[in-house]
C-alpha cells in the first residue's frame, strides 16, 4: 500500500501536501508539540506521576513528600506549573539553573514558594567549572543557553559568548542533601541531556528515580547522542514518548530517529501503557 502511495503522491507539486501529512504525523507521535504545557503533555505527565509516586518507591523506603528535581530549569516555568496542578501531594522541588542572570530571575519567581528550593549549580556528569553557552548578543540567559558546544553556533546558528558556570553531579548532590529517592526527575538541558544522567548513574542503576522526563531534539545532533544511547543508561526504564495531556506512547528500538522536539519519559518497571488524561 505504501508503494501504491509513492507512486501515485510522490509528485514535485504534492510537496507541500506530503509535507503537511509528515508533520501532522510527527504531532500526533509526541513531536513538535512544543506550544504549552498542556499541548506538550509535561503537565498531564506530571500529575498522573505525583499523584501515583509512592507506586515506584520500594517498600522499604520511610514515607515522605514527593522529590522533584527540575534540571535546567530556567526561569521557573515548569517548576510553576507543577504548583499549579490541582493535587493534594505534599512535595518538594530542587530546582537548578547555572546561569547567573537566569537564576535570579528564577529565584525572584518562586521565592514565596516555601516547597521550591533553588540552587545556582547545573548538573552534569562531572563535578568542577564548566562552560555554559549563550547567544553573543543576550543580556540574559537564554531558553537556548547550553553547557554543550555547538548549540548555539550550530544547531541556531548564531554567534556566541561563553561563560564559567559551576556544576556538579546528581548523584553527588543526593549525597550531600541525603536524598535517598527521587519521584519525578525532569530535564531540559539544550542537548546536555545525556551527560545529566549520567551524573545519576548510581540512582539510576540503584532503581532510586521513579519517573524521568527528558527533551531530546535537534540539539543533540552536535554531541552525536543518540536516542539508544540513553536506552543503554536507562536500562530498568521503559522509555515512552509524552503526548498532549499526558498520554503515554511506548517507544520501541525499531521507530525511525527524530531529531525534533519531544519529551521523552523513562519510567521504572513496564506496566504503564498509557498517562492519565488532565482533567
Amino acid at each position: 500500500m505504501l508503494d501504491v502511495y509513492a507512486s501515485v503522491f510522490g509528485k514535485p507539486w504534492l510537496a507541500k501536501f506530503n509535507k503537511a501529512l509528515v508533520l501532522a504525523g510527527l504531532r500526533g507521535q509526541g513531536i513538535l508539540n512544543y506550544q504549552d504545557f498542556r499541548i506538550s503533555g509535561e503537565k498531564g505527565f506530571a500529575r498522573s506521576v505525583l499523584k501515583t509516586y509512592k507506586e515506584r518507591r520500594p517498600a522499604d523506603l520511610p514515607p515522605t513528600d514527593a522529590v522533584v528535581f527540575d534540571v535546567g530549569a530556567n526561569v521557573g516555568n515548569w517548576a510553576l506549573m507543577v504548583t499549579s496542578l490541582k493535587i493534594e501531594t505534599p512535595y518538594r522541588l530542587f530546582a537548578f539553573e547555572p546561569s547567573p542572570e537566569t537564576f535570579t530571575t528564577l529565584a525572584a519567581r518562586v521565592r514565596e514558594i516555601p516547597a521550591i528550593k533553588t540552587f545556582n549549580i547545573g548538573l552534569s556528569n562531572q563535578r568542577g567549572a564548566a562552560r555554559m553557552h549563550d547567544y553573543a548578543d543576550s543580556s540574559y540567559g537564554s531558553t537556548h543557553a547550553s553547557l554543550e558546544a555547538g548549540v548555539i553556533t550550530e544547531v541556531h546558528g548564531q554567534q556566541e559568548k561563553t561563560f564559567k558556570v559551576e556544576v556538579t553531579t546528581g548523584d553527588e548532590f543526593c549525597r550531600q542533601q541525603r536524598i535517598r529517592f527521587i519521584d519525578l526527575l525532569k530535564v531540559d538541558v539544550e542537548g546536555h541531556e545525556l551527560k545529566v544522567l549520567q551524573g545519576f548513574r548510581e540512582m539510576i542503576a540503584s532503581r532510586k528515580i521513579g519517573a524521568i522526563q527528558f527533551e531530546f531534539n535537534e540539539t543533540m545532533i552536535p554531541s552525536r547522542t543518540f536516542l539508544n544511547d540513553f536506552r543503554f543508561i536507562l536500562g530498568d526504564y521503559s522509555l515512552f514518548r509524552i503526548l498532549p495531556k499526558g498520554r503515554l506512547l511506548a517507544v520501541h528500538d525499531g521507530d525511525l530517529p527524530v531529531f525534533r522536539y519531544q519529551n521523552i519519559a523513562a519510567i521504572l518497571g513496564s506496566d504503564h501503557s498509557q498517562g492519565q488524561e488532565e482533567v
